[in-house]
């Protein structure tokens, strides 16, 4: 019984890949002269590139999701993300959880750095997905095609948060469910032309890495931490594959009023992490 689930995923996972080839034509071979040499193509300068996988990953509630949120929300306005230059476009961030709360981060950001979000091309979808299934990975993707027509470009992000809600009915420390995630993430990002970010948790005992199988982290082009020292938080680079890993970068939580009441008329409030003089050897920000 065991082996005819394996084929079955198996083949789903071949399936995925049979429909990336269709849409980028046969498999081809080139010479090496007819492939000269790119320099980095960068969304966020020294942080993330174009088109590539990468994961931020840390302990539950250190603050991951305030992060992704900040960088979709500097990407979908043009804004400088702590001091590193980025380039504008449209971001989806498929939240797996915390759909409101999402909303009141991207306030409270919008609220902290006086940016507006109102037109930005900023989609957050309502529910998570189980994306190494390819009937809900060919949702996600129709609904990012629906949004590329209305907006008329193509995303620069997808932001994935967490791993562990959009990962679905299966086992993140099993080598052959991790692929299926995977080859997933993968045809997402190469059919829409995109950088996908990946937030996870850490280990439970192994807090310098992320949870599941090492097939994820074999995957990535960049791979950061975050954690808490000293009441601060440090974002820092734990794999970059094709350049040298960026300076680390001290930040914090700061607390934003909202302008909104609950029902009883309490006025709501959020976060924003904002960047730190770095006294830990790193970056000095903004």
């Amino acid at each position: 019984m065991r082996l005819h689930e394996d084929e079955r995923r198996l083949n789903a996972a071949l399936d995925a890949v049979d429909k990336v080839i269709e849409q980028t034509g046969k498999f081809e071979l080139v010479r090496v002269g007819d492939l000269p040499p790119q320099p980095p193509r960068w969304i966020i300068r020294d942080v993330l590139e174009e088109e590539s996988l990468a994961m931020v990953f840390g302990d539950s509630g250190v603050g991951k999701s305030f992060l992704a949120v900040s960088m979709a929300c500097c990407i979908a306005t043009g804004t400088n993300w702590h001091g590193h230059e980025v380039k504008k476009g449209m971001v989806v961030y498929i939240a797996g959880e915390g759909y409101d709360s999402i909303g009141r981060r991207m306030s409270a950001w919008c609220t902290k750095f006086c940016v507006e979000l109102t037109e930005a091309p900023l989609r957050i979808s309502k529910h998570p997905a189980v994306l190494s299934e390819p009937r809900s990975l060919n949702a996600v993707s129709e609904a990012i095609r629906q949004a590329e027509m209305e907006d008329g470009e193509v995303p620069r992000l997808v932001i994935i948060d967490t791993l562990a809600r959009n990962f679905g009915p299966k086992d993140e420390n099993s080598t052959k469910d991790m692929q299926e995630f995977i080859t997933a993430v993968d045809v997402l990002r190469q059919r829409h032309g995109c950088t996908v970010l990946i937030v996870h948790h850490t280990g439970h005992s192994e807090k310098e890495r992320a949870r599941g199988a090492i097939a994820l982290k074999g995957a990535l082009d960049a791979e950061y931490l975050l954690s808490e020292h000293s009441g601060r938080l440090l974002f820092k680079s734990t794999k970059m594959k094709d350049g040298p890993c960026p300076l680390p970068m001290s930040m914090k939580l700061v607390p934003v009023k909202l302008p909104l009441v609950d029902e009883s008329e309490v006025t709501a409030t959020s976060a924003v992490l904002v960047a730190m003089p770095n006294e830990i050897g790193g970056r000095k920000c903004e």
